[in-house]
């Protein structure tokens, strides 16, 4: 249990206990801080927790109260509709339906809700991937006319902060930002990058991992970007790692030739001093090629090296022995950006937050 969780479940107590009753006041958030040590922003979320399962409720300029559990759930949809305007489905590939999973998440809980949802045939310029300028701004008055008839919008993480900024002021309407991260105001939600690499590592250490290679995408996707900071964090609070790490950098620009090169002049560098070996691959493409280039060279994955793939769009199913991977759930995803961003509606004066799914890993046979 998390220690905003903790929190929540001490609040919950008292509430259900009638040690705190319907209009008290809950302790303010430098009360929290104090006693539990820590953050304004853990607080926050366990404010956030006992808001959405209807325990407090917020009022302005006064703090938060304890809620009257017989008042009425405080949501009203005017339309029933949630605007999803996410990159529409594409054919299935062997490799990677990340986003795929995403819609159907979404679809599966707006219907398991009996809630509507709308998408716009002309995001579909968003699946070819870097879209152009002009593709972009198309999109736009399209989105500003069918904001009107929907209660919330989820939006696609290829859309940029400034048009959401624009659309914002444009509709009021309430927003999610759907897997990745935004200094904006609004509410979003995406893989638990970081929880999943510290996790990660915390296992392969355990497991005798003490030398790494680590093969950088150098591509501009955010979750790439959001992981590789995230590993690196974790060597700046772990010196021992960190004097053991190697980086292969573009490793999904250049050609897979010279990464491969690259890794055998690596792997003959750090394999005679160390006492297992793991690969970490950034995007699931290098794994893949990672995969099939160490068999190659007659290495049995999960003895003297490990391979671990850190983004799991789904390459190392495709793949034998299957590479172990961090779970980033997209379904999962899809799911929660719904449950939000119904929140948001109910709940407008909440503080913004991001939301992820629980970390999670698959062991699989390379480890």
């Amino acid at each position: 249990m998390t220690i905003y969780q903790q929190i929540a479940q001490d609040i919950k107590k008292a509430i259900d206990s009638r040690e705190m009753k319907a209009g008290d006041k809950i302790p303010s958030v430098s009360e929290l801080r104090k006693h539990y040590q820590v953050s304004h922003i853990t607080v926050l979320r366990a404010y956030t927790e006992l808001t959405e399962q209807k325990y407090i409720q917020m009022k302005k300029g006064q703090g938060y109260f304890v809620r009257n559990m017989q008042q009425p759930r405080n949501m009203t949809l005017e339309h029933g509709v949630i605007g999803c305007f996410l990159r529409p489905l594409r054919p299935e590939t062997e490799t990677d339906n990340f986003f795929n999973r995403i819609n159907l998440g979404v679809q599966l809980e707006c219907a398991s809700r009996r809630i509507h949802w709308l998408n716009l045939h002309s995001l579909s310029v968003l699946n070819q991937w870097p879209a152009t300028e002009n593709a972009v701004q198309q999109i736009e008055p399209e989105m500003i006319a069918f904001a009107g008839q929907v209660d919330g919008l989820l939006i696609d993480e290829r859309i940029p902060d400034a048009m959401i900024e624009n659309l914002r002021k444009l509709t009021s309407k309430p927003m999610l930002l759907v897997n990745r991260r935004t200094a904006l105001p609004i509410d979003s939600v995406g893989p638990p990058n970081r929880q999943n690499m510290w996790n990660g590592m915390d296992l392969t250490v355990r497991m005798g991992y003490d030398t790494f290679l680590y093969l950088c995408s150098g591509n501009s996707l955010y979750n790439c970007i959001e992981l590789q900071r995230s590993f690196l964090e974790y060597l700046e609070s772990h010196p021992a790692c960190k004097e053991r790490t190697s980086f292969i950098q573009d490793c999904c620009i250049v050609s897979w030739e010279e990464t491969a090169r690259k890794m055998d002049a690596a792997l003959d560098r750090i394999l005679p001093d160390a006492r297992r070996v793991l690969v970490i691959a950034e995007a699931g493409s290098s794994c893949e090629c990672a995969a099939h280039h160490l068999k190659k060279r007659g290495f049995e994955l999960g003895k003297k090296i490990g391979l671990l793939s850190a983004l799991d769009f789904g390459y190392h199913r495709t793949l034998s022995p299957q590479p172990a991977a961090l779970r980033s759930n997209p379904e999962a995803i899809g799911r929660l950006a719904v449950e939000k961003l119904l929140t948001r509606i109910a709940y407008a004066s909440l503080p913004p937050g991001h939301f992820m799914p629980e970390p999670d890993m698959s062991l699989h046979e390379t480890l």
